[in-house]
């Protein structure tokens, strides 16, 4: 069980979990009841302002089951049933008052998610000297839900989830794919939407070294307001500031040669150092492309003598070129490591 509740400056926000996830491969049954609640406003940027701002009301309640026919260290196919009951509304600020009641949906239906696991273990990678276990096995869930116009919807719709990984490769190099894929359709077509792929490629054949590259690209359509792609402060170019490209497209690349070079100095903690170049931006679709960039070196600091991915943290510095960046061209980027 989980939860949490925020007291914001511009509002209120929780949410909550009880649950019996899958914890392991060979687990037969799984379900769980979450949810959220909030009353409080979702800011909107474009080219790095803030243009407007929204009201949101809401309280969510989703429910599922799960049972794997099939389960053991081999893989499993899991199959399922999850729901949603929807209370919503965005406003203007201006009309907060007035009374407007909130919109109330539900929806509800089955998915299946099958798995054939393949781990690699390696070290020196995202992490220093304890090892890591790499996920290149081949995943694919499926889920269709119905939102019929019967359960408060403007008109009949399904909606429909799609997300897939395969990888490959040896402990020295591999490569593993990603991709997500969702929608709501109705009788007009496409409602909402959106599509993700990233793409890692990875290279240790040189000791105590990696070299990482990673491309990522995303498109939306009509997406809930403040869901827009949101580049910036450590998601995206690391030069960059909070919010620097937001919008319904996404491009975004990074090329990072780490060099590992003590993992425990005085028994204590990890140091390393390592060269980059990012690139990439989000946009609009009515808008030409926003991108921008940076390339630098910078140090990595593991804390703890067996520092994994999760406790490295980074101090890079960047020069930015392209769109998206005031001020000095240079920019020291503070924060953790980026985890592939």
């Amino acid at each position: 069980m989980s939860g949490y509740y925020d007291d914001l400056s511009d509002g209120r926000a929780g949410a909550w979990t009880a649950d019996v996830p899958f914890l392991s491969l060979g687990q037969r049954w799984a379900g769980g009841l979450s949810g959220e609640a909030a009353g409080r406003r979702v800011l909107r940027f474009r080219d790095g302002v803030q243009r407007d701002s929204l009201w949101r009301r809401a309280l969510v309640q989703r429910a599922s089951v799960g049972w794997a026919p099939l389960a053991g260290p081999a893989g499993y196919v899991r199959v399922g049933v999850s729901g949603q009951v929807r209370r919503e509304r965005y406003l203007a600020i201006a009309d907060t008052a007035l009374g407007i009641p909130d919109s109330v949906t539900a929806a509800a239906g089955p998915y299946v998610d099958a798995f054939r696991p393949r781990y690699i273990e390696v070290t020196h990678y995202n992490g220093f000297a304890r090892e890591e276990d790499i996920d290149l096995g081949a995943r694919v869930m499926l889920s269709i839900v119905a939102a019929p116009a019967a359960w408060g919807y403007s008109r009949d719709g399904v909606g429909t989830a799609l997300n897939a990984q395969i990888g490959a490769g040896l402990p020295v190099a591999f490569t593993r794919l990603q991709v997500g894929l969702s929608g709501l359709f109705t009788s007009a077509g496409l409602d909402s939407g959106q599509v993700r792929a990233g793409l890692t490629l990875a290279s240790r054949l040189l000791p105590r070294q990696a070299t990482i590259v990673y491309l990522q690209a995303g498109a939306q359509e009509r997406q809930a307001p403040g869901a827009e792609f949101d580049l910036g402060h450590g998601v995206g170019p690391r030069g960059f500031g909070p919010h620097a490209f937001t919008g319904d497209r996404t491009v975004w690349g990074i090329v990072e040669h780490r060099v590992f070079l003590w993992d425990a100095l005085l028994g204590l903690f990890g140091i390393g150092i390592a060269g980059f170049v990012d690139y990439g931006g989000a946009w609009y679709r009515d808008e030409p492309r926003r991108v921008g960039g940076d390339a630098g070196i910078g140090l990595r600091l593991g804390i703890g003598a067996l520092a994994t991915g999760t406790n490295v943290f980074r101090f890079d510095l960047a020069y930015r070129f392209g769109a998206g960046w005031t001020g000095n061209r240079q920019a020291l980027s503070i924060g953790r490591a980026f985890a592939f």
